[in-house]
């Protein structure tokens, strides 16, 4: 990993570190796993804690709109994990 995607991580993971998802949850129980690319692109693999609940929809597009907002990214992408439909959420949030 070079050290720009080293301080890149660093800024993400304050990021989810700070969140909460719309229950509760802190976002670091939820996260799975968390790529960052050469092109500074950030994929954060994320198992909701309630699969059908709107609300951690909405939740997650604030997520994903805060971390485009962190220095040095260039693309956020959500992968939905362990839940039904997850290939449709992760479909959904990451229309732009």
């Amino acid at each position: 990993m070079s050290m720009r995607q080293k301080r890149l991580q660093r800024r993400v993971l304050n990021v989810i570190r700070g969140w909460n998802d719309a229950h509760g949850t802190p976002l670091q129980n939820l996260v799975e796993g968390m790529e960052i690319s050469d092109d500074a692109t950030l994929t954060l693999h994320v198992c909701p804690s309630r699969p059908h609940c709107p609300c951690c929809l909405y939740d997650l597009q604030n997520l994903r709109e805060n971390l485009l907002n962190t220095k040095g990214v260039v693309r956020v992408q959500l992968e939905i994990v362990g839940i039904p439909d997850a290939s449709r959420w992760t479909r959904t949030l990451n229309e732009e």
